[in-house]
């Protein structure tokens, strides 16, 4: 019993985590601003894994400035991922500079990168079975999505 609930937790939370991702993806739709916004979130997302958690009154810029000193590799990104957001969530709706959905993913898979340096082999491990990013109180949302 021991062996079967273990391998049903061992598919059963990545697959969710895999699944809420794809879904915000796809509620993004057609809106630049929104794939941003989950850009930014999934970057957010990656550094809460080394404890920089985005707090409820913080702006784009003042996470990234926090992330950038908690994982160095990750300043740059996180800083042109933060104007890219702000552009995003304060900007006129649906406009957002051309190519900026490329960008924004490019720069959230640099931070996922810098992250994963930095947690090493075990960590990325603990995170990718990690059920917390599944409950709502762990996430903050992107104002533009």
């Amino acid at each position: 019993v021991l062996v079967v609930a273990a391998g049903l937790y061992l598919l059963a939370v990545p697959g969710a985590l895999a699944l809420r991702r794809r879904r915000r993806r796809a509620r993004a739709g057609d809106s630049s601003a929104a794939h941003v916004g989950v850009a930014w979130t999934e970057a957010a997302e990656s550094l809460s894994s080394v404890g920089v958690r985005s707090l409820l009154d913080e702006t784009h810029r003042e996470l990234a400035r926090r992330a950038g000193t908690a994982v160095p590799e990750a300043a740059g990104p996180m800083h042109e991922l933060a104007q890219l957001a702000d552009a995003a969530a304060y900007g006129p709706p649906s406009t957002a500079p051309a190519g900026a959905v490329d960008a924004a993913d490019a720069l959230a898979g640099r931070v996922r990168l810098a992250v994963d340096a930095t947690l090493g082999v075990r960590g990325r491990l603990r995170r990718f079975l990690d059920p917390r990013p599944l409950s709502s109180s762990h996430r903050r949302r992107h104002r533009a999505s």
